[in-house]
This record gives structure tokens, sequence and C-alpha cells, in this order.
């Protein structure tokens, strides 16, 4: 169930994600824009869509969402043609690496099976292009593809999240091998975690679908990096996580914290707390 810490986060800033920092976790919370974080991604052309395509504006609204054409708090990664080549990396992952995502699906990844709207790369060199497909509420298809869509799953709609938007965790062991898991399927009904395993796919030995801008070990991109060629691509973050030097798994806890956890713990004052949805 994603939500934002708000006030919290900027009290602890220095605090808690120092610490993460130091566990080589980096958080993004979508509140400002991806380049200008204190980690920041590298920025290609536009970035969030593309500019001469009009990605920026209705009736898709590419970028940071102030609460006017999204829900605020929220990026939205575009491409709606055949301009430009856009899009976000953080790379240079040396070993196996995690990725935790809010996200919400809008409109499928294509055409062609080689389409893309999230890059991966590992350490090796290897690395793969990932489709997104809208389902039912917040269940969407995550599809892995190289120049044709080489394995699918459907993470499944939650019914207890009142959100389009589904958590999930995205792993990278550097074995050639990418693991899917469902942050909204707690298997353990007791104190630990046992997230649901949605896929184990063994096809990201190779590099095509991989795209160019990830060139430097192991890492990830938000949106299509297309090259100009015409692509569909429409999905939003509420946030990401990325642990950049360990492959987690499904008795690991999330990297963000829930706020009411992370108030009780760093400040001890839950009225700071405000979800914002």
């Amino acid at each position: 169930m994603p939500r934002k810490i708000g006030v919290v986060a900027a009290v602890v800033g220095v605090g808690f994600f120092a610490c993460a920092a130091n566990a080589a976790v980096v958080k993004y919370q979508m509140d400002v824009a991806l380049e200008a974080e204190a980690v920041p991604m590298t920025k290609i052309a536009d970035g969030y869509g593309d500019v001469a395509a009009g990605d920026f504006g209705a009736p898709l609204w590419a970028g940071l969402q102030d609460g006017t054409h999204g829900t605020a708090g929220t990026i939205r990664f575009v491409d709606s043609g055949s301009n430009g080549n856009d899009g976000l990396v953080l790379q240079g992952f040396a070993g196996g690496w995690t990725a935790d995502l809010s996200i919400m699906v809008t409109t499928a990844t294509g055409p062609g099976g080689d389409g893309r709207s999230i890059g991966v790369a590992t350490a090796n060199g290897a690395g793969r292009a990932i489709g997104l497909i809208p389902g039912t509420g917040d269940g969407f298809q995550f599809q892995v593809r190289s120049n044709f869509v080489m394995d699918a799953v459907d993470v499944p709609d939650s019914p207890s999240e009142t959100t389009a938007f589904h958590e999930i965790r995205m792993v990278l062991p550097n074995n050639g091998h990418l693991l899917l898991y469902d942050l909204e399927d707690d298997l353990d009904p007791g104190p630990g975690y046992d997230w649901k395993l949605l896929m184990d796919d063994p096809n990201i030995g190779g590099s095509t679908g991989r795209p160019a801008e990830l060139n430097n070990l192991g890492g990830i991109a938000l949106n299509s990096l297309s090259g100009g060629v015409t692509r569909a691509s429409n999905f939003s973050l509420d946030y990401m996580a990325v642990e950049t030097g360990l492959a987690l798994g499904a008795h690991d806890p999330k990297l963000i914290p829930e706020p009411a956890t992370l108030a009780l713990v760093v400040l001890g004052a839950a009225p700071l707390l405000r979800r914002r949805r």
C-alpha cells in the first residue's frame, strides 16, 4: 500500500536516510525531480517524456505531479511517439541489486516485443527490457522482453489497496535471473515477511532489450529510451528504493518502511505524519 511520509521525510533526511545510504540503499520519494535528488539519476534528454511530442501537456502530463493532473508526489513517465530518446538512469552496481517500486501502469508498453518502459542491467553486462500492460484495479502484467516477450506474469489486483499503485520488488542477482515479488502479498501471518514470488525468469543472460545508456555495470533505466523509435509507454511511480549492492528476497522488509514505523522509531511523534492518500 503506497504511502508518502511527508513532513517526517524532511525531518529525518539526515538521520534515517543517511543510515540507509550507508547500507547502499538509494530512496526516491517522487517529491522532487529525480535528477535533483541527493543521489541524482542521470537525466537523458527530456527524461520523463518528450517536449517535442507534447508529452508534458494535455492529456498526458508527463513529469512531477503537483495534484492538478495526477496524484501529488508522484512522477509520470511517458513515451507517446517517435520523438527523442528520453529517460533517467541509475547505474554502477557491482553485484546483485534490488528495486522496490510503487507503480501504476496506465498504457501498455509497445508496439512490438522490444518495446520498453523500464530497462535493467546486471554487473556482468547483461540486461533486458521490461514491458508493462495495465490490468484490473492496481494489477498489471509484468513482461521481460528482448526483441520479443520472453516471459510474463500477472501482478494481481490487491483488494485491500484503495489506490491504483501496486508495490513490487524486482531483484537482479547477477546470475542470469530476474525475480519479481509482490509486496502487497505477505504470506507470513506473523511478524515476519514472506513476500509472494511471482516470477523467476532465467532469461537475463543476454543483452537484447537493454537500453544502450545502461553501460556501466548493473543499473535501472526509467522510461523507454527508445532512440526515436515509436513506442508507447505511460506509467507512474509513487516511490522507488534501490539496494545497489544486495539481491534481497522474500523475507526482507520493504526498503521504505511504513510511515507509522518511521515516525515511532525516529521521532516518536505520530502526529507529524500525513498520508497523501
